[in-house]
């Protein structure tokens, strides 16, 4: 090996880098240093982005020839674009694995084989730009590298998603300056970068070289706090130099206006008076703008104070709540090189979603991300670059494996604070990082313990947060190091129990739902418990975005999108990737509307009287006025019967105030609805965008009773095992057998185009991934339904069959065990009414119990009454409300990239699907759930991935009396218990009432 292993040495971290500093970019004037946006440059800066000489070579160890030297031929190279990846360039091959190493746990040793990467450019330098110091960075390489300028060996860091700064002043000269550099796949640092994430080299962020003054300001350290009652502010500067103390002219501004100016010789303490305070609401920044040796650098700061008082977390002396979410860097066409205008788009979604911080997971974002996340206001969590999580699969002689492996060992102390070190030094002067968290699942020991220490004592004006803590040793105190008490996917009795029995913290949940897929559930009732405690800072969901690879578009357009096991990779998590609230091109999932209502800013619950309601303003630092308007509109059986819009009242954080409304007489199923409006247009919502909404109901359900007939007549026939029911309009062939309809014909038109019956399986949702294997042991995905001993009758203008049944699969005990009592009338209506349902009582939970009905593809068009406009389940409804709606086969599609159960509607009390031939499904005594898709159930469970997934040749109309609920458990708890579907016995009726050929 021609180079010297420093990337299997746990001693030798960096080579020759410069000590870390503060992000910040230099300029030559001030208006260039005030003017500078994030992710900009400046006139010292050459930005090195753009086309590399690249060579792909399988295994560094066999790497033979010196190809940094000035005269190399590179002739045989390839050309990459940085930043970028190579995985996504057609080198290498996508990985895609949740936490395992892809190499054999040997620390520092990192396998045989590691692939690496040549990249070469020559650059021109003048005289100007050498006239001083002249540095190198980069913002982001995987997973190490080594750099080379005109032959010479600069130096050698690793870290991948930290800053790295060279000073180059004695390699460059004027003229042609070729720069190589030597990235490996692997290095021992890769033993704490096992994060959920596609596995990607290379130079990912931008490179840039830094012109500066000979004698220039090399680090600033910032704080700006509130004083006084919070009414003013004092802003603490520390300067560091490059070599010695040098005069600095200072001046300090809001926004364009200049309030302070000075001179210092390292040290700045200003008292400001009447300041303005940051917090994610009202982001109010002011800046810093200092010069000295001929350059001007500008820091952006907001003066705001984070603390812990009794156990609860407070902004500026205000309690508050995090509404957060989880956030790689992460693009189907770049994987994690992704630039500014990606970055914002994430930002505006968020802000436009009512989400208000987001956890750096599970490293250090782009620079220019906490930038822009302290000017739109966004609470950062901000996290090392730290994630042992790989060590689960190291195993002991016994088979157990041990979370503490690295984070206890004595030998890695210095490579986990070196990580938390980069961290705080690049991010500490910025506003919107509230909390220094020191990695994610990595065990807790020695040293965890030590990052806790070190970032305490180099910063007490933030919190701190390590969830793996929760795995802490015995001998490590509760409140061992950090300020939070954080969880994974708790249960909400789990946080209730900790809160009651010894709960010394604040609780936060770094992650709590897991949006894989259709999910996440039950985000009502954790925002519930949130709002009802002030010891509960809240939590972010996992995660933004689902991770993919974009491979091109089907012939239709359809985006195809590869996930983990698809590039023959291993080891490999599969889809364990898709796991987002938008998906990876960003369009916005339901799962992401779910979360805006959940974290709606108002909320209006109902009073003690009729018409009277409570408003509760739920922001932290915002008068309601300022914020929303409030419409209000009352529905009787899904029609609009009153509207109006409340007038305009303050109402200060966390307040209420009730308000009453006439109520109307009503004589259905009544609802008041209240809307949540943008008052005016602001960055990211336009004026009259709505905000979320409450619905409460006003008087309950009362079960349709169908006309009687006054005429017809209805004649009955058994051949065999089936019973054929005849009328004036109708001939329907129902198999006593199966319990199934094989032939319903209304009006000379058909109304199924296969036997239909009863269905107890869903496509399993990627929630179902521990429930599935055991309903799939019991016979579920087979199932058919077996009907015994029937008995008929005729009574007046209808008939009926009674059936004992049985649905099982071969090889299985049933899984369910019923009597249907099926009624068809003279006009055609089939009732079916099932009675004394009991489910297999080894079997936790059923999958779904209905009946489900195979429709001509004419039959694709439907309205109904019940929770609506898009999909929605028992506890996945908070963007759902009661109303009349409609929609469409088509429309109800839901494309998640592992297609699997989705397009239900809960709760619904009418059904209407029209066609050739119409009709309608009226709910009995307790309202049923119902789906309308161009694709079955079967279907959706044999397809791998979205872009294969083609119609069947009919529509699938699923009408249910309950599916089991949505929950978290694909990473968490299961379904909350009222939402599990675990009835031991249940009823189910409903009525299928045919509207006739020439409607």
């Amino acid at each position: 090996m021609i180079v010297t292993n420093y990337f299997e040495d746990l001693s030798t971290l960096r080579v020759n880098t410069c000590p870390d500093r503060a992000y910040f970019i230099p300029a030559s004037t001030a208006r260039g240093a005030l003017s500078r946006r994030p992710g900009e440059y400046t006139d010292r800066t050459l930005l090195l982005n753009g086309d590399w000489a690249f060579r792909y070579e399988p295994n560094v160890r066999e790497l033979a020839e010196p190809f940094w030297e000035e005269d190399y031929d590179l002739s045989g190279f390839d050309s990459i674009d940085v930043p970028s990846v190579w995985q996504m360039r057609g080198w290498d091959r996508n990985q895609y694995h949740s936490n395992g190493y892809p190499f054999p746990y040997d620390p520092p040793y990192v396998g045989a084989e590691n692939p690496c990467g040549l990249y070469v450019r020559d650059v021109d330098l003048s005289p100007a730009q050498l006239s001083g110091r002249v540095y190198i960075d980069f913002e982001g390489v995987d997973s190490c590298f080594y750099l080379w300028i005109n032959g010479e060996f600069v130096g050698y860091d690793q870290v991948s998603h930290s800053t790295s700064e060279f000073d180059v002043t004695p390699f460059v000269r004027v003229g042609r300056n070729r720069v190589a550099i030597l990235v490996l796949k692997w290095c021992d640092g890769s033993y704490m970068e096992a994060q959920d994430k596609f596995r990607y080299s290379g130079i990912f962020r931008d490179v840039f070289f830094v012109f500066r003054p000979k004698e220039h300001i090399r680090d600033i350290s910032l704080t700006a706090l509130p004083a006084d009652g919070y009414k003013n502010g004092v802003l603490s500067v520390d300067l560091d130099f490059a070599s010695k103390p040098i005069p600095v002219r200072w001046e300090i501004y809001d926004g364009d206006k200049l309030i302070r100016k000075g001179v210092s010789d390292g040290r700045i303490e200003e008292k400001l008076e009447n300041v303005r305070l940051w917090n994610a609401e009202e982001p109010c920044l002011y800046k810093l703008l200092v010069s000295c040796g001929g350059e001007y650098i500008a820091q952006s700061f907001g003066f705001r104070e984070i603390r812990v008082e009794n156990r609860t977390v407070l902004l500026n002396g205000t309690p508050v709540k995090i509404k957060g979410v989880n956030r790689h860097d992460s693009s189907p066409d770049n994987g994690p090189a992704v630039d500014i205008d990606h970055v914002k788009r994430d930002l505006y979604l968020m802000k436009a979603h009512n989400v208000n911080a987001v956890r750096a997971s599970h490293y250090p974002n782009a620079p220019f991300f906490v930038e822009l996340c302290d000017e739109y206001g966004l609470y950062v969590i901000d996290e090392g670059d730290l994630e042992c999580h790989g060590v689960i699969h190291a195993v002991d002689a016994k088979g157990d494996w041990d979370f503490a492996l690295i984070a206890d060992d004595p030998a890695f102390t210095e490579t986990w604070l070196d990580r938390d070190k980069r961290l705080y030094e690049r991010d500490k002067n910025h506003a919107s990082v509230i909390m220094w968290s020191v990695g994610n699942e990595s065990g807790y020991g020695i040293n965890a313990r030590a990052c806790l220490e070190w970032l305490r004592k180099a910063d007490p004006t933030r919190l701190l947060h390590y969830e793996g803590r929760f795995f802490k040793m015995k001998t490590y105190p509760e409140s061992d190091g950090t300020d939070v008490h954080s969880y994974m996917y708790p249960t909400l009795d789990k946080i209730r129990e900790y809160l009651k029995k010894d709960g010394a913290l604040p609780v936060f949940l770094c992650e709590y739902a897991h949006s894989m897929g259709n999910a996440p559930g039950s985000l009502r009732e954790y925002w519930d418990l949130f709002y009802s405690r002030s010891d509960i800072l809240g939590g972010c969901v996992w995660e933004w975005c689902d991770h993919a690879v974009f491979a091109g578009k089907t012939p239709d357009g359809r985006p195809k999108f590869l996930y983990g096991g698809d590039s023959g990779e291993w080891p490999q998590s599969g889809s364990y990737c898709m796991d987002g609230l938008v998906y990876p091109d960003r369009r916005v999932s339901d799962s992401l509307m779910e979360l805006k209502n959940a974290l709606r800013p108002v909320r209006v619950s109902a009073g003690e009287a009729p018409g009277e309601f409570t408003v509760a303003n739920c922001l932290d630092f915002s008068d309601l006025r300022d914020v929303a308007d409030i419409f209000w509109e009352i529905t009787d059986s899904g029609e609009v019967v009153s509207s109006g819009k409340l007038r305009a009242f303050s109402l200060t954080p966390h307040k209420t105030k009730k308000i009453t409304l006439d109520i109307p007489p009503l004589s259905g199923h009544a609802f008041v609805r209240f809307i949540y409006r943008q008052k005016s247009d602001s960055r990211f919502v336009r004026s009259g965008s709505e905000l979320g909404f409450d619905q409460i109901e006003l008087s309950t359900r009362v079960p349709e009773k169908l006309a009687p007939l006054v005429s017809g007549r209805i004649s009955v026939t058994e051949e065999n095992v089936r019973t054929v029911f005849s009328g004036e309009r109708f001939r329907y062939v129902f198999n006593r057998l199966t319990l199934s309809f094989e032939s319903m014909v209304f009006d000379n038109e058909p109304l199924i185009s296969a036997p239909s019956g009863i269905n107890v399986w869903r496509a399993p949702i990627d929630n179902d991934r521990k429930s599935k294997e055991k309903w799939i042991a019991a016979g579920c995905d087979r199932a058919t339904a077996r009907g015994y001993d029937s008995r008929t009758a005729v009574k007046g203008r209808s008939a009926s069959v009674t059936v004992p049944f049985s649905v099982s699969s071969p090889m299985y005990r049933p899984v369910v065990r019923g009597t249907l009592k099926l009624t068809v009338d003279a006009a055609g209506r089939v009732n079916w009414s099932f009675r004394n349902v009991k489910k297999l009582e080894a079997l936790d939970t059923l999958p779904r119990f209905g009946v489900r009905f195979f429709l001509p593809k004419s039959s694709s068009e439907f309205s109904y009454l019940g929770w609506g406009p898009s999909q929605c389940y028992s506890d996945k409804r908070v963007a759902s409300w009661f109303g009349s709606f409609s929609g469409s086969a088509k429309t109800s599609y839901v494309p998640y990239l592992r297609p699997q159960e989705h397009g239900s509607r809960w709760g619904a009390e009418k059904l209407t699907v029209s066609g050739r031939l119409p009709f309608e499904i009226v709910a009995g005594r307790t309202p049923f759930c119902f789906s309308l898709l161009e694709h079955s159930q079967e279907t959706l469970t044999a397809t791998a991935h979205e872009f294969e997934l083609a119609p069947d040749p009919f529509n699938v109309l699923c009408v249910d009396y309950k599916q089991e609920g949505i929950g978290n458990r694909s990473c968490g708890p299961d379904p909350m218990e009222p939402y599990r579907f675990n009835d031991k016995s249940f009823a189910f009726d409903f009525t299928l009432v045919p509207l006739g050929g020439d409607r």
